[in-house]
């Protein structure tokens, strides 16, 4: 996993800040490791254009906004909501 993502969780959970990433490295520490999290939104679009990032987060703060502390995977034409492993 990347050496700083595993810093930025506990900011983040710690500030209540959502973080929104490209890094998988974010699903291996929240979901798998058990890391706290005040939620997250990892982009797996197969652009990389921000206009299409900007489009998918409008998209996640419509139809999603009672779900943003939750970790959300924001797919080309779809929105997973996962959980942790328990």
């Amino acid at each position: 996993t990347c050496p700083w993502a595993s810093s930025v969780c506990p900011i983040a959970a710690r500030t209540r800040r959502i973080l929104i990433t490209n890094d998988t490295d974010f699903g291996e520490l929240i979901l798998r490791r058990g890391l706290p999290h005040a939620g997250v939104i990892l982009f797996r679009l197969q652009t990389t254009a921000f206009a299409a990032k900007q489009a998918a987060l409008d998209l996640v703060l419509r139809d999603y906004s009672d779900r943003l502390r939750e970790f959300l995977v924001v797919m080309d034409g779809r929105v997973r909501v996962r959980r942790p492993r328990r």
